[in-house]
């Protein structure tokens, strides 16, 4: 969007600061200024929220040392084990980023040992990053769409689903502003209730329910991936390296300026 840039206020700045007091205090080591002004926003300077989001960050980076997977090892599982699955989006009216994950085209039983876990552990990251490449972009929050059709019992893991939840719910600094489900099946509401067990109840309420031909009443024809009827034509790592790029921008703007 025009708007977007790395300014962060007065306000911002001192709850970042006061993040990376604590973090030093409590012997935590730094992500990095984009990590730590992007925590301080999303917790509006909680500085309690924030060294846990550091903490359960630091635990997943142990568990699956997810910053040693190179981006191109993600995309070469991807393209070869879940081609239909993601799809690129852009923007909605409301100006939050998102991108799509058609059930229909991912088949959990394709991850079948703990490397490939790692890889869509470590894909899932990132696209969650890129959603929020600029500091606005973080301020702003994303949306993220499911799209349901042709959805069966062996299009979903719930045990896959938790393991993802715990990098976007406590772990990175992101603001999921609202998680729309595209025509979904008929069993949604017991679904629901089962991801209820491990999802949080602010984000179990900012469940939109829609169809497909409806979706452009969320975003515009021209973010709408032409998977879902839309107009966007771009090819998923396409938009993926574009977004990729600008937040790596950010990163290193911040590391310099801050």
């Amino acid at each position: 969007m025009a708007d977007d840039n790395n300014v962060l206020t007065e306000e911002e700045m001192m709850w970042m600061h006061e993040l990376e007091a604590a973090a030093h205090k409590a012997g935590l080591q730094s992500p990095g200024k984009f990590w730590m002004a992007s925590a301080a926003l999303v917790g509006k300077g909680d500085v309690k929220k924030g060294l846990k989001r550091i903490k359960n960050w630091q635990q997943l980076e142990e568990k699956y040392k997810l910053s040693e997977i190179d981006r191109d090892e993600c995309k070469a599982f991807v393209l070869g084990k879940l081609p239909e699955a993601l799809h690129a989006m852009g923007n909605s009216t409301e100006g939050h980023m998102s991108f799509a994950l058609w059930f229909g085209g991912f088949h959990p039983s394709k991850v079948t040992n703990e490397q490939e876990l790692r890889y869509w552990m470590r894909g899932c990251q990132m696209t969650f990053q890129i959603c929020c490449p600029t500091i606005s972009a973080v301020r702003r929050g994303m949306v993220l769409t499911l799209w349901c059709q042709d959805m069966g019992v062996g299009n979903l893991s719930l045990s896959l689903e938790q393991k993802v939840s715990a990098l976007y719910q406590d772990a990175m600094p992101i603001k999921i502003k609202q998680v729309i489900v595209v025509d979904p099946p008929g069993i949604f509401g017991i679904l629901k209730g089962i991801a209820s067990l491990f999802l949080k109840k602010k984000l179990m309420d900012r469940v939109l329910l829609t169809e497909k031909d409806k979706l452009t009443n969320i975003f515009p024809p021209s973010s709408v991936s032409a998977r879902l009827g839309g107009a966007n034509t771009e090819e998923f790592f396409t938009w993926h390296e574009r977004q990729w790029n600008q937040y790596l921008q950010s990163v290193e703007e911040l590391e310099r300026t801050l």
